[in-house]
């Protein structure tokens, strides 16, 4: 179900409400069982001194400690960027690294944020 991307004005209101008071509003819509569907505690923030954000989320899992299905390295795997940037603005990478020794691997290269 794709659904046209939210006026940046809401968004921006959204981003002065904290992550539990949206998820007790979530668990109102009876969608799920309220004990699914949470983070646990294993996710945390790489980020913690960044100011809260509200985006869509681009997700995956990965494994990189073995050699990839396709192509000789994961950088090979262009269809990750493409389906990124085909998430609307702005959007929020969101990994999981499903290794049986987390961190072992990589997937995204040599990632600089470079100034403008």
């Amino acid at each position: 179900m794709k659904t046209d991307p939210l006026p940046p004005e809401l968004l921006e209101e959204l981003s002065a409400i904290d992550a539990c008071t949206v998820a007790n509003a979530i668990e109102t819509f009876d969608v799920r069982l309220r004990n699914v569907g949470f983070a646990g505690s294993g996710i945390h923030c790489m980020f913690p001194k960044f100011p809260p954000l509200v985006g869509y989320a681009a997700t995956a899992r990965i494994r990189t400690s073995e050699p990839p299905m396709e192509g000789h390295i994961y950088h090979e795997r262009t269809d990750w960027w493409d389906h990124i940037l085909s998430i609307p603005a702005p959007r929020v990478v969101v990994v999981q690294d499903i290794d049986n020794h987390p961190g072992l691997g990589e997937s995204g290269g040599d990632w600089r944020i470079q100034a403008s």
